[in-house]
């Protein structure tokens, strides 16, 4: 059995791998889809959004090739709702009358953005909170203390897009990693980052949803 992911952009090339690594040992990656056999998965980038012509090629890639039972879309959610991408994908789909043949379609929707997801990382955010260019952030909304995928912007964001809450998110870690970039995640690649997010969902199932749609996957092959 093998995965294959599409992944929205050059960030998850970097941060998936390196999850996965912990999070389903036993799967090792292979570049090109017709090289997966058993317990291998594979990684390919949409960069950038929308994604459904890339969904339409991804299907298409793993109905020529039976030893993939799952397909991961993976993507931000920006100004829009888990829901709404999901229905807005299904749609397209059965408009184009494609469909998966032996694989499972999973839909793992960032909401809003995979930034929102780091910015659960409380030890980090605890560590640098009190820092000056971080304090109006804390002092706007504590991350630490709350979900971050409920955070909306504040009134002296000057960011005006459809996207403002994404971008903001974005920002806000900016501000509590300044080294990091879609580019070079840095911290954010290693084991102890990730741990700290699974134990932030783990104290609060209340906590990033969409980020535990990832972990009860890689959790559910596992056991299978």
């Amino acid at each position: 059995m093998s995965i294959y992911f599409l992944v929205e952009g050059e960030t998850e090339t970097k941060l998936y791998p390196r999850w996965l690594k912990y999070l389903i040992p036993e799967y090792t990656r292979v570049e090109l889809a017709e090289d997966a056999k058993d317990n291998n998965y594979c990684i390919v980038s949409a960069r950038g959004a929308p994604l459904w012509k890339e969904l339409e090629d991804a299907i298409k890639t793993v109905n020529e090739f039976p030893q993939y039972k799952h397909l991961l879309l993976c993507m931000d959610s920006e100004h829009l709702s888990s829901n709404e991408i999901i229905l807005d994908a299904q749609a397209h789909l059965e408009e184009r009358k494609i469909k998966t043949i032996q694989s499972e379609l999973v839909y793992i929707i960032q909401n809003r953005c995979i930034e929102t997801w780091l910015l659960a990382n409380k030890a980090i955010i605890d560590e640098n909170k009190h820092r000056e260019f971080c304090q109006k952030y804390v002092d706007f909304y504590d991350v630490s203390a709350y979900c971050p995928e409920l955070m909306n912007k504040p009134d002296w964001c000057k960011i005006k897009s459809k996207n403002a809450i994404t971008r903001f998110h974005q920002e806000y870690l900016k501000a509590i990693i300044p080294n990091y970039s879609k580019s070079n995640p840095h911290q954010a690649q290693t084991k102890e980052f990730l741990n700290e997010l699974m134990e932030r969902v783990q104290a609060d199932r209340e906590h990033l949803h969409s980020f535990q749609k990832l972990l009860d996957f890689c959790k559910k092959i596992c056991i299978n």
